[in-house]
């Protein structure tokens, strides 16, 4: 029925029949004979089908079935309307649009305003206006819903209406972005119609003459939005209104280079907000369609946007080979001006995010090594959004270093650059990293108040990724503070929420280390929910692959063993993490690590 196929539903019903008079099921009689009497319209005249269809619509409700009766209802109006029944048809399709609304039932809720529609025009077909708005309000629903074949029907019924008052250009900018996605099948006979509508309406001049326009429209907005970068930010919702905006006009033009910034736009719109299953999903999509075409350039740069996608949620193991491919495949001289349609170099932003994902791997070298040479390329790029980028991205790396006089450089640099270019995002970084730094090397309150405080604007400006590692870590600063041992672990408590729900874990392993350190502070004659979280901490860098975070998680925990005379067990925590490891000046944790090793064992 949902799919308007009688000849399909008449053999159901007949056998819905046969089994509910067979087992005395009334329910089920009753819709069985609803349906038979509907499915019968392929062979009869609907009009004498009408007393059928509304007496056993009636003996639905007299038995106080309430479920499917918005569907029911909604077959009855149509049969109505192609009786010839307008003025009845209008009148059941609008109490059964209260009733879906009073009781809730919302799955054919798209469906009633075409319906609608298709009565008005039936009704009075000079009067478009009034079922025009009712099809638009019918795809807008499907789309809410996600309900693709409804919302094809819709705009497959309002391109018929907009080509008919020559509106070519409206009826394809409508049919584009609903036939997205679908391929011809007997299951669903309005594809091929709807495409065979599209090829005719893409053949008129009105189209090709609007594509154009259009397509210089999506330039503009592109471009707006990319403004709205560095102005606004990323996560702002001026900025995701005008890359939404773009997506809508990228939908009506085809294959087009310039869909590909408004990807990248939505990507890391999403990404900032903390959407990150969003993210992800928007950064397939932009590389799928990358390869569709064969440009090797948004190839390169969707696979670096999955990679980062990745390593924030962490899987690292995904990121490491996502990051490494864009850097590879990526051919500087074939698109001069990536950097501008993309936001930043792609080199220098593949580099620092593959630098993070080596240096959680627990290959420190090679993770200073990368780090350098993104800022050092930086510089030779000559761009500032990009230089500021690296700069505060530099600063999150030696931040999970914990180097804080590192952290204090990089980010001086990039709140210099920015200020001076009017870059919003990595100024609020670069003040949320200085923050820190005064929080960290400030004995009083003032330090913690200031990082809140940066913290706060950067959460104000719609940003949530990166939030609850910097949770965590003005949790640990509030321990410090005598007393402060609650509101920290409080804070801490928050953190992991957000990440729970953004699907942020990369940084996971820390928030449970840092919650094993103030539990341990606030009772230390009591180590069992210390060991807990750092035990926790460690499963997680495990599965992970995250070795550096694993190896800080088993010291700590190792020094809870020694200091409770279980040298065995941290032999045998400590000894594994400290696998594949060196001493290096990169991660002092292994030297320290290994002189703890000795002694326990």
């Amino acid at each position: 029925m949902m799919r308007w196929n009688p000849s399909g539903g008449a053999r159901h019903a007949e056998a819905l029949l046969d089994i509910s008079s067979a087992h005395q099921l009334p329910m089920f009689a009753a819709y069985g004979a609803f349906q038979q009497a509907w499915a019968r319209l392929q062979s009869t005249d609907p009009e004498a089908c009408l007393t059928d269809i509304r007496a056993t619509l009636e003996a639905c409700r007299e038995r106080g079935i309430g479920l499917n009766i918005p569907i029911f209802a909604t077959v009855l109006a149509a049969t109505e309307m192609q009786a010839g029944a307008t003025d009845a048809a209008l009148a059941t399709i609008d109490k059964t649009a209260a009733d879906a609304e009073r009781d809730g039932q919302r799955c054919f809720e798209a469906e009633t305003p075409r319906i609608r529609g298709e009565i008005l025009l039936n009704r009075d077909p000079a009067n478009t206006a009034s079922a025009e708005e009712e099809f638009l309000a019918a795809i807008a629903t499907a789309q809410r819903q996600k309900a693709k074949s409804f919302e094809l029907r819709a705009a497959l019924a309002l391109a018929e209406l907009y080509q008919s008052t020559n509106r070519a250009a409206d009826a394809h900018g409508i049919l584009a972005p609903a036939l997205e996605g679908f391929s011809p099948t007997a299951e669903f006979p309005e594809i091929t119609e709807a495409q065979t509508l599209f090829a005719e309406l893409a053949g008129t001049d009105e189209v090709k003459s609007a594509a154009v326009a259009r397509e210089r429209r999506l330039k503009l907005q592109t471009s707006y939005g990319q403004a709205l970068f560095w102005s606004k930010g990323f996560a702002a919702e001026e900025t995701k209104a005008a890359f939404t905006r773009a997506q809508e006009l990228a939908a009506g033009i085809g294959d087009t280079a310039e869909r590909f910034p408004t990807y990248y736009g939505l990507w890391v719109g999403g990404l900032l907000r903390g959407e990150l299953a969003f993210a992800r999903q928007t950064a397939k999509t932009f590389l799928d369609d990358a390869k569709k075409e064969g440009r090797s350039t948004e190839i390169a740069v969707a696979t670096r946007n999955l990679g980062l996608t990745y390593l924030c949620q962490g899987e690292l193991s995904k990121a490491d080979e996502n990051l490494e491919e864009a850097l590879r495949i990526y051919d500087p001289k074939h698109d001069r001006d990536a950097t501008v349609r993309f936001a930043q170099d792609h080199v220098t932003a593949s580099t620092v995010f593959l630098a993070q994902t080596k240096w959680m791997l627990g290959e420190v070298g090679r993770a200073r090594t990368m780090i350098d040479k993104a800022v050092a390329v930086s510089v030779e790029a000559a761009h500032a959004p990009t230089a500021a980028n690296v700069l505060q991205l530099k600063a999150l790396f030696e931040f999970l270093r914990n180097n804080v006089e590192a952290v204090r450089h990089a980010a001086a640099a990039a709140i210099e650059l920015s200020k001076a270019h009017g870059l919003t995002l990595s100024l609020l970084m670069g003040e949320l990293y200085s923050a820190w730094v005064h929080a960290r090397l400030d004995d009083g309150e003032s330090g913690a108040k200031g990082y809140r405080g940066a913290l706060r604007a950067y959460i104000d400006q719609g940003n949530r990724l990166f939030v609850p590692i910097h949770q965590a870590s003005l949790a640990a600063i509030e321990a410090e503070r005598q007393g402060g041992e609650e509101a920290a672990l409080a804070l801490l408590d928050e953190a992991l929420a957000l990440a729970e729900q953004t699907g942020e874990h990369w940084t996971d392993a820390v928030l449970h280390h840092i919650r094993g350190e103030i539990l341990l502070k606030r009772d230390p004659a009591n180590a069992a929910p210390a060991e807990e979280a750092f035990l926790t901490a460690v499963a997680i860098a495990q599965q992970q692959k995250a070795k550096s975070f694993e190896l800080r998680a088993a010291l700590a925990l190792a020094k809870l063993y020694r200091n409770t005379n279980r040298a065995a067990d941290g032999v045998a925590v400590l000894a594994p993490a400290l696998e594949a490891f060196s001493p290096t000046p990169e991660f002092s944790e292994i030297a320290e690590a290994e002189a703890l090793l000795a002694v326990l064992k």
